[in-house]
């Protein structure tokens, strides 16, 4: 059904359309009004939120109603559920109907509806915007400011406002936190081990002479009531003025993802911009900067749900020259930001960092824990957070190591050790004692003392299981009160108390109604996919287990049963949903009360069985082997460390009395096992490495789980399959190479030589290219003998990196084959190879002095970064088009030497750009970046092919591929002989920036590469590139660096290789050498 038929159906204007055809049929000198009608109707639902439609266009357009609502019918957003009859006037359709109308006809659509719905956020916040006046954000309600929010962007240059974007969404995260923290601690936190937590909470933030980072871990299961003693904690905390800064994580969100610092930078700023005071007046201009580097990121959705969703920054980062310049330089553009926005002044006491739901970045994920690890050392160094107090909130025990914290064990833990975090002992939130949970059920409302009693002593004293009891005693009639008092006198469950239990809270909270039916059945099993609900759950439930599910009913199942929160957790991938494991065993307690669900369970265990032997992850042998243990049958454990682990963790999953015995068995194989390897690793890591993170360039062992896992495992998780990356492939993508090749060196997966693309990319941006982990002969045979036309992009990465690292390792120098399979490639690229490929090609070019790239090719590749250099290597005559920001200079006199060209004929035009890069001296960098960014406007340029000069001023462009190499061999030059010794050649190069960012200015400059060696090297080389200014920084480089310990010939050498690259491509391209 279309969206107009459903928004008409959704009125009932079956009575409206009875009328004769005749009197649907307006004669022509009554169009112009119905257009009038229509016009001025979508003007006041432009202006509205939710509203009943009739009402309103029976005002406005009276007999011609009938015509207004036939048309506006498919303009707006409807439902049913929880909106029967109400229309949403669409984004798309309001923005037109704004941006048509006239000012006193948008003054008549506000006046003429201000008294029909006083209520009406919308409302409010369009005559708010429409207003010059100075509002009191924080007088407005949650829902006018996400109103308001929209209002801005919808109005654009109408919006009157002083108030901008980021007032609005600081006060709007103020207002949600409150909302949270009055919600949360509305009833008086029950029980005394939690009161004795809330307490040990509060004396472990209070200020004290201690500096450092300093680590507290509290733990209970799902639903214990973590959340809630953090949310009493949070509020104590900000109760007290002058105290500590506070933010909380949670790892629950969409929008978070601990590998990725913006995330964890933009949830800390959006929280402390409502809780510290004294930074309210720098958040309408920081806050904007922090966005943009989101958006450069390509995380442009983050003010909605999920900043995420819908695009893979990691392929594009691995892709896109732009891509990896913008990952590169990500580090130095916060720290920028932040530095300005909180230090050092502004955190007189601890910062306080809560992580919630830290069980999913703490069983092994090493990219999450690297992250975390990496924020908290940031914040350290460049916000200059000297005491960081970390609260880290989970449902599993500590690791048995938790008093040693030895390297390489714990995930999460081990890295806090290594940035030698001071931990104090772990918080263990007990269940609640029967007079406790009595207590709690008599806040939740339930007034009767004997049933609070009796059903105190026979649920679990889990908080959350306790308000799942008291919504369904609260919900029955007297005869279902007297049923449910009997059984848990008894202590017992019934068939009608479970029905009850199960029908009115496990099931009728899930919110989609067509999630329901499978909730249940999925319960079967303590962890849930996509896939068995496809292939298993909803066949059999459906009751055909023949019929084939779609893959979208499938999907929406499993999403309807992971967005219900309180029936457990999604993974950090969003491929597995664990059940919550206090309440499962709960549900199957009362299951087992009913015979056709008991039925159920028994025929899911089966098909289940089935479904998980057929297949051979970890992940299916360890269920295959909890369902067999379930239906009664004996079962070998499965083979492999991750599935017995996985399998471990299932422990108390299994029916009643299994779980002791098999948890045993598994400790027994697992703690030999490990306790071998982790022999052996304590043998092999240097005694001065013990307890840190490695310097930059240093390559430790791996973690003992390279050896734990077995080797087809070990693949799996390094290299990945089946499409979904590796963990070496994306801590590449998240910019940590050297961990990605560490982790490699240490258990190889290839044969010597032909190792995974990772690690031919790792060890071209570390600028490691002397090695023998790559045979680029071998590589480029293989990769020939198995070229397809149909399957090149499939290749291309592998293609890509393999040429890239010849080209930077031999200074341009390929042989005959590799140059050949280029040529081949080049004749199926096609899509976002466009994007990738021709820069590379064009050096390709400009050393073999051949032609590889087609017109077609050349063509696709418009408006990508590298774009120019095709044209640059050819020396051909052209006309084209060219964004700005691919040829604008950050100095002083860059129009005038682009004037000089006369390749641009109207460079007048660009009179604007140049005062607006003067503009930029002395701004955050961050800033710097963000304009160039938005200097997106083409212009045409007409180069004759021949004059050199003007050829590199406009087409030359950025050379990111050398950022990343430059930046880890200084890095590796610092760690080893200190700062001093790049000092000259720093120097020349900041003398020579006519206009210098903020943190250029030598003194600044100097202390933030001492507190961030890798992060400002970053951001150095990057405006040292824009100011056109690399090759005489690289020319130093290869002079003074020679011969400077073991890290400075190699340094020496990734600069020289530049050189070459820049030589090739026509050379004199420093910017004091075209002056």
């Amino acid at each position: 059904m279309s969206r107009r038929i459903k928004a008409v159906a959704n009125l009932d204007l079956q009575a409206l359309f009875a009328a004769p055809q005749a009197s649907r049929n307006p004669i022509s000198h009554r169009a112009d009004h119905d257009r009038e009608a229509i016009a001025f109707s979508r003007l006041c639902l432009a202006v509205r939120g939710w509203v009943e439609p009739m009402g309103l266009v029976r005002k406005l357009a009276g007999d011609r109603t009938e015509a207004v609502v036939a048309t506006l019918a498919s303009e707006v957003e409807t439902t049913a559920a929880t909106r029967a009859g109400q229309w949403f006037l669409r984004s798309d359709a309001r923005r037109q109907a704004l941006a048509a109308s006239e000012p006193d006809e948008l003054s008549r659509a506000l006046q003429g509806q201000a008294a029909s719905d006083p209520e009406d956020p919308f409302l409010r916040a369009f005559a708010i915007g429409l207003d010059s006046r100075p509002i009191d954000l924080a007088g407005l309600t949650p829902a006018v400011l996400r109103a308001l929010v929209n209002a801005r962007e919808w109005l654009g240059v109408r919006w009157r406002q002083s108030a901008g974007a980021a007032e609005i969404n600081a006060a709007l995260a103020g207002k949600i936190l409150d909302a949270d923290l009055e919600r949360m601690t509305a009833m008086p936190l029950v029980g005394e081990a939690h009161k004795h937590a809330l307490e040990a909470l509060e004396q472990f933030a209070s200020p004290s002479e201690k500096d450092g980072l300093h680590a507290i871990y509290v733990h209970a299961p799902g639903g214990g009531g973590k959340t809630t003693l953090l949310a009493f904690f949070q509020r104590a905390l900000l109760a007290k003025t002058g105290t500590a800064a506070i933010a909380r994580i949670d790892f629950d969100e969409p929008g978070i993802d601990p590998s990725m610092m913006i995330t964890l930078n933009l949830a800390l700023f959006e929280q402390l911009a409502s809780s510290l005071p004294q930074i309210q007046g720098r958040i309408a201009y920081f806050l904007p900067q922090l966005r943009e580097t989101a958006s450069a990121l390509r995380m442009s959705d983050y003010a909605e749900d999920s900043p995420l969703a819908g695009w893979d920054w990691r392929r594009r980062g691995r892709s896109s020259l732009r891509g990896q310049r913008q990952i590169t330089g990500a580090e130095a553009d916060q720290a920028s930001i932040l530095f300005g926005l909180l230090a050092p002044e502004t955190l007189n006491g601890p910062l306080v960092l809560v992580l919630d739901t830290a069980e999913l970045v703490t069983d092994g994920d090493a990219r999450a824990a690297a992250g975390i690890a990496a924020w908290l050392d940031f914040l350290a160094t460049e916000v200059q957070a000297r005491d960081i107090r970390l609260i880290i909130a989970g449902r599993d025990p500590p690791p048995d190591s938790w008093a040693n914290r030895q390297v390489g064990v714990g995930g999460l833990f081990s890295r806090l050790a290594g940035l030698r975090a001071e931990f104090d002992p772990p918080i263990a939130l007990s269940d609640l004692r029967p007079q406790e949970s009595a207590e709690l059920l008599a806040n939740c409302g339930i007034s009767d003392a004997r049933l609070r009693q009796a059903a105190a002593e026979a649920v679990p004293g889990n908080p959350l299981l306790l308000r799942i009891t008291a919504d369904a005693l609260k919900a029955g009639d007297a005869d279902v009160l007297r049923d449910v008092r009997s059984a848990h006198a008894l202590t017992q469950v019934d068939r009608h108390s479970a029905q009850i239990y199960l029908m009115r809270r496990i099931i009728a909270h899930v919110p989609d109604p067509a999630v329901r039916p499978y909730v249940i059945a999925a319960l079967a099993s303590p962890i849930l996919t996509a896939g068995m609900l496809e292939a298993v759950i909803i066949p059999l439930v459906d009751g055909d287990s023949e019929k084939r599910v779609g893959r979208r009913k499938a999907r929406r199942v499993f999403a309807g049963i992971e967005r219900t929160a309180w029936l457990g957790r999604l993974s950090l991938d969003g491929k597995r949903f664990t059940f919550n494991r206090d309440l499962r065993p709960f549900a199957v307690t009362l299951v087992d009360a009913v015979d056709e669900d008991r039925a159920l369970h028994a025929r899911m265990h089966e098909a289940l069985f089935a479904y998980h032997a057929r297949r051979r992850d970890p992940l299916d042998r360890a269920l295959g082997y909890f369902h067999a243990r379930s239906l009664g049958q004996r079962a070998i454990l499965p083979r492999g460390d991750k599935a017995l682990r996985i399998l471990r963790d299932l422990a108390d999953q299994f029916p009643q009395g299994m779980g002791g015995e098999i948890a045993s068995q598994i400790d027994d194989v697992l703690a030999y096992r490990e306790s071998t390897v982790r022999e052996a690793y304590r043998a092999r890591v240097p005694e001065s490495a013990k307890g840190r993170n490695p310097l930059p360039g240093e390559v430790l062992p791996a973690p003992p789980d390279a050896f734990i896992m077995e080797d087809p495992d070990w693949r799996f998780y390094l290299e990945g399959r089946n499409g979904k990356p590796g963990q070496g492939d994306q801590l590449v993508a998240d910019d940590r190479a050297a961990e990605a090749l560490a982790m490699y060196r240490e258990k190889p997966t290839r044969e010597r030589g032909r190792p995974p693309t990772f690690v031919i990319q790792a060890l071209a941006d570390l600028g490691e290219w002397d090695g023998k982990d790559v045979d680029v002969r071998a590589i480029v045979r293989e990769l020939g003998a198995k070229f397809s036309s149909r399957k090149v992009n499939a290749e291309l990465d592998r293609i890509y990196w393999i040429t890239r690292f010849a080209l930077q390792r031999d200074a341009g120098k390929l042989s005959e084959p590799h140059i050949r399979l280029i040529e081949k490639c080049c004749e199926f690229l096609k899509g976002p190879s466009l994007a990738m490929f021709p820069p590379l090609v064009a050096i390709v070019e400009a050393f073999s002095g051949g032609r590889i790239l087609s017109l077609r090719v050349t063509t696709g590749a418009g408006g990508n970064e590298g774009e120019g250099r095709i044209h640059l290597v050819r020396r051909q005559k052209i006309a084209t088009k060219i964004a700005i920001g691919q040829f604008a200079v950050t100095q002083r006199d860059w129009l005038e030497q682009v004037r000089r060209t006369g390749a641009l004929s109207k460079a007048d035009s660009l009179n604007g750009v140049q005062r607006m890069i003067d503009e930029l001296h002395g701004q955050p960098i961050a800033f710097v970046n963000q304009q160039f960014a938005r200097f997106r406007q083409d212009v045409g340029v007409a180069w004759d092919g021949e004059d050199m000069k003007a050829g590199n001023l406009l087409l030359r462009g950025m050379t990111a591929e050398f950022h990343r190499p430059l930046r880890e061999t200084l890095a590796n030059v610092i760690s080893e002989k200190g700062i001093d010794v790049l000092g000259p050649a720093i120097d020349r190069t900041l003398s020579a920036m006519t206009i210098r960012p903020a943190e250029m200015e030598p003194k600044i400059f100097y202390e933030r590469l001492r507190a961030n060696p890798r992060g400002w090297l970053s951001g150095f080389v990057n405006y040292v590139d824009r100011s056109r200014l690399l090759p005489s920084f690289c020319d130093a480089i290869a002079r003074d660096l020679a011969d400077v310990g073991r890290a400075g010939p190699n340094a020496a050498r990734v600069a020289r290789s530049f050189l070459a690259w820049d030589e090739a491509l026509g050379g004199g391209s420093d910017w004091r050498t075209m002056k």
